[in-house]
């Protein structure tokens, strides 16, 4: 296997705080929360007027069970999401929207839509941004299998 550089991961690791941390500036400027909690508000309001359940949030946004839990936390402390028992299962959860969370995305949707559209049109052409995207899916794929190898099983009765 040929490296084009020891530090390709590093690389990609830093310019992917990078973008994190110019996305968490604009969402705490503009709505006074964190990326995490702002990505959790815009995914509900592309599902309203149907709520959803906090682990489809969390797959949406990418964030661990532990992590949206916390987060879910502070939004419904914050007065931005409602939880309810789901009606045909008690033992599930769905999450709303308030209008003061739909305020808030209303918000700070239009600056930071501005900073992904400069952001990626400046940098790339439409099919470089389909490219860069079908590369990231890959890349999320291989990390996936990293994260949970397949183990062989153990030999024995």
């Amino acid at each position: 296997m040929t490296r084009d550089s020891p530090d390709d991961y590093a690389d990609l690791a830093a310019l992917g705080a990078e973008i994190h941390g110019l996305f968490d500036r604009i969402a705490r400027g503009e709505a006074g929360l964190t990326l995490v909690q702002y990505r959790v508000l815009a995914t509900l309001a592309l599902a309203h007027p149907e709520p959803l359940e906090p682990l489809a949030v969390g797959r949406a946004i990418q964030a661990g069970s532990n992590h949206m839990a916390k987060v879910l936390d502070q939004l419904e402390a914050m007065g931005f999401i409602a939880r309810r028992m789901h009606a045909a299962d008690r033992r599930r959860r769905l999450l709303d929207l308030t209008p003061e969370g739909r305020a808030v995305v209303e918000r700070a949707a239009p600056r930071i839509g501005d900073a992904q559209e400069r952001l990626m049109g400046e940098a790339f052409t439409p099919g470089e941004r389909r490219q860069l995207m079908r590369l990231t899916g890959r890349l999320r794929s291989v990390l996936a299998e990293i994260r949970t190898p397949v183990v062989p099983p153990r030999p024995g009765p």
